[in-house]
């Protein structure tokens, strides 16, 4: 079984989540400040001018640069995640919507609903949207009241796709008669009270509303 280290149980108790890349996402955020005041610090100190002080000021520098080529924004959204559009992750983001769905009293039905729209679009990111890259996908959990009602936006910088446009499949034919692909795009239209999509600034938006 794993054992989760102290520091990771306090981030979930901060944080309200036990995802493992949200957490990650705000220690990492944590550190840019925290390498940056270092090295202000050490500059105020006249740092730069002894040899050990600019190679403390170099290292930190070193893994200021290398957070930063990660990092959009230091701005924490605890109901929006970023991870590595790869199939692998798709448990993770499941987890991630999960948590906002038990926060919301969602009933076991329409979770299972939910999910399976969510997971049919993520596969579809993770499967085609940088190939052959890999590139990141952002998913954003909104909840709001009077309808209680949850949007769930996924979006990504890959090649511009509209999975709405595709012809819905003939499902009176059998499954040997039926063209590949497009039946979980399909039921996601079926199962949620409304699925959008839009090319806007480099980005595929698609967002499943559902009442619940």
């Amino acid at each position: 079984m794993k054992q989760e280290s102290p520091a990771f149980r306090h981030g979930e108790c901060q944080l309200g989540t036990a995802n493992e890349t949200k957490i990650r996402e705000v220690e990492d955020k944590a550190r840019i400040i925290g390498y940056a005041r270092l090295i202000r610090r050490s500059i105020r100190r006249h740092g730069l001018e002894t040899e050990q002080g600019r190679k403390e000021i170099d290292f930190l520098k070193e893994k200021l640069i290398t957070l930063l080529e990660k990092t959009d924004t230091l701005v924490f959204r605890p109901n929006e995640m970023e991870t590595e559009a790869v199939v692998e992750n798709l448990d993770e983001v499941l987890g991630f919507i999960d948590e906002h769905l038990d926060a919301a009293d969602c009933s076991p039905k329409v979770a299972m609903q939910i999910r399976l729209a969510a997971e049919e679009i993520f596969v579809n990111i993770a499967s085609y949207a940088y190939q052959p890259e890999k590139g990141k996908a952002i998913v954003r959990v909104e909840i709001t009241e009077d309808p209680l009602t949850v949007a769930i936006t996924f979006i990504d910088h890959g090649i511009p796709y509209d999975p709405l446009k595709k012809a819905d499949p003939d499902i009176t034919l059998s499954a040997e008669e039926r063209d590949i692909g497009g039946l979980g795009v399909f039921l996601a239209k079926k199962t949620m009270d409304d699925v959008t999509y839009e090319y806007k600034d480099g980005q595929n938006i698609l967002k499943l509303k559902k009442s619940l």
